[in-house]
């Protein structure tokens, strides 16, 4: 050398290269710092040559630049061996190889080996920092493979990592349309064990954040798109298994949420046919947490669903199927609970809609042999609420039942609805206009038996407590067609006695009178008054029964009462009166034509005696007479 030149080289920092096909163009970056005395050299071009040999020193000369202008700037060069205007650096990077630098002339020794870093694209590794792209057009082949054959360890085949806040350490781009086996990014886990195809993890802690394990996204705006798309084909499978730790907080074991009018938060389908097969199955441990979690948020959407269940089979299973397994007394677990926090408007904690010409809104089977146990309870807190609504609203010109209760008991007692109140047990309501011309029943109550034995009560009405408490009161008017009749307890048992009845209405009222000089004057009581009408219009009828010699004698009536004549009755002779007036605001009833009764079957047997324009009604009643409830 001429001079005391000295050169210090940098590691190789990278190989750049695409691959397409086979072929694979070699670049290698090399740079380095000139020092003459420790000082970096005077900025400017100087000739530089670069040979490639297969030992530290002698070997066999593999590679050589020639002499290259290199461009020098506060001791620092940096140069791409095997660009353009160089040799082609045809190399196989399968031996150790040394790089010899003559700077103006002189060699610089020792000779620099070359880096793994040289050899990147034969090995397994990728440099930091390197750009990868490539292809495959058929085959099993892939354009980028990562295996780790370690047994032991947290090791990854590819480790991707973004610091962007819209990046992905690794990004995968499906581009076949109408493939349903074209992968973006395909993980496959082959072991027995816990493991996962695809593993996803947020170690984010902070409680503003919201960090997700794995995050899918569908940008389609119509179709049959997924965020994420999750299959078992096991028979004891999960389609989606969803489990949150935490053992307090509110968390969910899976959380889906729709905006869409048509959308489901979360929709699961399990196509085995076969094994105990979920959809969706979701579990949790916190003490206020979700298995699955579901939340719409279109308002005003009536399609729009935070769950929804679908069973399209035969059989009895079921769209949604929740299940509480705890037994102890104490518990008070829900197979599937339901909540409306909305605090004003017709909101459901549940709603429930069959279809079927004979299916059930709600079905609820308590399946205990023993206890207090409920088929439906429900329960209301609000004053003007109701523990149970039932509503039947018939799109057709057809009977329709807002709730029915049925026991069937096999062979002992039973109830079809029991119902327990501190004000009305039962409240019924029957709102029409009238303008179908039927017959309306605010509660229609009718006791059956299909035998010749037993007591039946179509109504049967119990109070117990005291003489202002009845089994049975009645406003606005009672009919009927059978004999009424009142039971009364006698030595021989309880008879039946029967009631009065007359062509008009009237009340009655009794007493007793003395005659003195002549004449009994005889006031209707004050309190008998307020109940009838006493005009010239509307006379009371007075009826005396003479329990003394009296003569002759006489009444002479006005509308308080009456006086009793009898000249020749001693003073002292006693009578008994019977005073019978109009019902006051009923005073012009009689014989009233009553319709109804065309539709009892009891008075009119057979459809013959019926006339033609009470004929329907008649089928209305006979066919809520003959309905099974079921």
């Amino acid at each position: 050398m001429n001079k005391n030149w000295w050169i210090a080289v940098s590691t190789i920092v990278c190989l750049t290269w695409s691959v397409v096909s086979s072929e694979i163009p070699q670049i290698i970056s090399y740079q380095g710092k000139i020092t003459e005395s420790g000082q970096p050299v005077a900025d400017g071009s100087y000739t530089m040559r670069f040979r490639i040999y297969t030992a530290p020193s002698s070997g066999t000369l593999r590679w050589d630049s020639g002499n290259q202008t290199v461009q020098v700037t506060g001791g620092i060069f940096s140069i791409l061996l095997g660009e353009s205007g160089q040799p082609t650096l045809d190399l196989s990077f399968d031996e150790d190889l040394w790089v010899l630098v003559t700077f103006e002339g002189d060699d610089q020794n020792p000779r620099q080996r070359i880096a793994s870093v040289g050899y990147s694209y034969m090995a397994s590794g990728i440099v930091p920092g390197t750009e990868v792209s490539g292809a495959v057009t058929s085959g099993t082949n892939a354009a980028l493979s990562g295996e780790n054959t370690a047994t032991t360890g947290a090791l990854y085949g590819v480790i991707g990592k973004t610091n962007s806040s819209f990046g992905a350490g690794v990004w995968g781009s499906s581009e076949n349309p109408g493939s349903d086996l074209s992968y973006g990014v395909k993980g496959s886990y082959n072991a027995d064990g816990e493991g996962a195809g695809v593993y996803g993890e947020a170690t984010a802690t902070s409680p503003g954040a919201n960090p997700s394990g794995v995050s899918g996204i569908a940008w389609a705006t119509s179709g049959n798109a997924f965020g994420g798309r999750f299959t078992s084909q096991s028979t004891s499978g999960r389609g989606v298994f969803g489990e949150a730790s935490a053992t307090t907080g509110t968390t969910y074991g899976v959380y889906g949420s729709s905006n869409s009018s048509t959308g489901y938060g979360v929709y699961g389908e399990n196509n085995a046919t076969v094994g105990a097969t979920y959809g969706i199955y979701g579990t949790v441990s916190s003490s206020f947490g979700a298995g699955v979690w579901g939340k719409s948020e279109n308002p005003g959407a009536d399609l729009s669903y935070g769950v929804k269940g679908s069973y399209n089979a035969d059989g009895g299973g079921a769209g949604i199927h929740g299940e509480a397994t705890v037994t102890s007394p104490g518990a008070s677990p829900s197979g599937v609970s339901g909540i409306a926090w909305a605090t004003s408007g017709t909101a459901y904690g549940g709603k429930f809609e069959s279809q079927s010409t004979s299916g059930r809104g709600v079905y609820g089977r308590a399946s205990a042999l023993s206890g207090i146990t409920y088929g439906v309870a429900g329960e209301s807190n609000s004053t003007s609420g109701y523990g149970v609504y039932g509503r039947s609203v018939p799109s057709t010109a057809a009977d329709a039942i807002g709730v029915v209760g049925q026991c069937d008991p096999g062979d002992y007692y039973g109830i079809g609805v029991t119902a327990v109140g501190t004000y009305r047990a039962i409240n019924t309501l029957c709102s029409t206009d009238g303008s179908n011309d039927g017959s309306y029943f605010g509660g229609y109550l009718r006791g059956q038996v299909s035998g010749s034995t037993g007591i039946v009560y179509g109504v049967y009405g119990y109070a117990s407590g005291g003489a202002s408490h009845y089994g049975v009161y009645y406003s606005g008017g009672i009919n009927g067609s059978g004999v009424m009749r009142n039971t009364v307890r006698t030595d021989d048992g309880p008879v039946s006695l029967y009631v009065q009845q007359a062509t008009e209405n009237w009340f009655e009222d009794f007493g007793s009178g003395i005659v003195r000089n002549g004449s009994a004057l005889i006031s209707m009581r004050k309190d008998y008054m307020k109940t009838i009408t006493s005009n010239e219009a509307h006379p009371v009828k007075v009826f005396v029964t003479p329990t003394a010699q009296l003569g002759e004698w006489w009444v002479d009536k006005d509308s308080h009462g009456f006086t009793l004549i009898a000249p020749e009755a001693p003073d002292g002779a006693s009578f008994d009166y019977r005073i019978v007036g109009k019902r006051k605001d009923a005073e012009e009833l009689r014989l009233e034509s009553t319709p109804s009764g065309y539709t009892d079957t009891s008075l009119y047997p057979d459809d013959a005696s019926v006339p033609a324009e009470y004929l329907r009604e008649r089928r209305k009643s006979e066919r809520a007479q003959e309905s099974d409830f079921e």
